[in-house]
């Protein structure tokens, strides 16, 4: 007889939740949108952050980060403030502007202390600011905070060996 199909994976359950997670924010912001503020319609965090995203993909970051900044100021921004905050600290990084990318991936990491996104935007911007031993700080402070957890993620041990390289390279100059 032929064997039953196998369950769907892990990940597919995550997906589908995610997408749920996804649908109700955005459903969530339709009623937001469509509520008037004396006749007319208000652009939600959500919209503005999307905005910026497509900007980023045309590597807009200039235009990004004014998308990110309405977004943070718009109705619903609650809810992908850290989000936000971590797509503005890579486009600062790609703009070179490690200070503010910095900023930014610390205020993600405030609202939402377990965003590895945020932290390795942190790491990287350290990296990029020639200060290996802030990197190498911010790093130790993820691996704590992700093994609290149980689970330290694959990303996050990647990166070490960035920081091993640059703390080399700076003790080799001088």
């Amino acid at each position: 007889p032929p064997s039953p199909p196998s369950p769907p994976s892990c990940q597919y359950y995550k997906k589908i939740k995610r997408e749920e997670q996804i649908q109700s924010l955005m459903a969530d912001d339709r009623k937001d949108a469509t509520s008037s503020h004396g006749g007319a319609s208000t652009i939600t965090a959500l919209t503005w952050k999307e905005q910026g995203n497509v900007a980023v993909g045309e590597k807009r970051y200039h235009d990004a980060l004014s998308k990110y900044e309405s977004a943070l100021k718009a109705p619903g921004s609650a809810s992908v403030r850290p989000l936000v905050l971590c797509n503005m600290a890579l486009c600062y990084l790609e703009l070179g502007n490690n200070a503010s990318a910095i900023r930014c991936a610390k205020d993600a990491i405030r609202v939402r202390p377990n965003y590895l996104k945020a932290h390795v935007r942190l790491i990287r911007a350290h990296l990029s600011s020639n200060n290996p031993e802030k990197a190498g700080l911010c790093y130790l402070n993820a691996m704590n905070q992700f093994s609290a957890t149980g689970s330290v993620p694959v990303a996050l041990q990647e990166l070490w060996t960035f920081i091993e390289a640059a703390s080399e390279s700076e003790s080799e100059s001088e």
